[in-house]
């Protein structure tokens, strides 16, 4: 469930990722409305799941994530040792 990857297309008003972007990905697929999201304890969430388990995941050529699990990486950081970042 941990990966990288480089950004290949952003949605409508997304503003934190760019294409071509090279970032890591948080596991936790958390809802960001909930009681406990909003209270900043998203690892409760009350919807949560994993990225692999409700999306597709890192064996996946492609996925489709919400940019707020997406997390800007250096470039010269090598992608094995970023994945590790969770």
């Amino acid at each position: 469930h941990e990966l990288t990857g480089t950004v290949v297309a952003v949605g409508e008003g997304v503003g934190t990722v760019a294409v071509g972007d090279r970032v890591v990905a948080d596991s936790r697929f958390w809802c960001g409305e909930c009681a406990q999201c909003r209270a900043g304890r998203r690892h409760v969430c009350a919807s949560l799941g994993f990225v692999g388990e409700v999306c597709d995941g890192g064996f996946a050529e492609e996925t489709v994530l919400p940019a707020r699990l997406l997390h800007l990486i250096d470039a010269a950081l090598d992608e094995r040792v970023a994945a590790m970042a969770e």
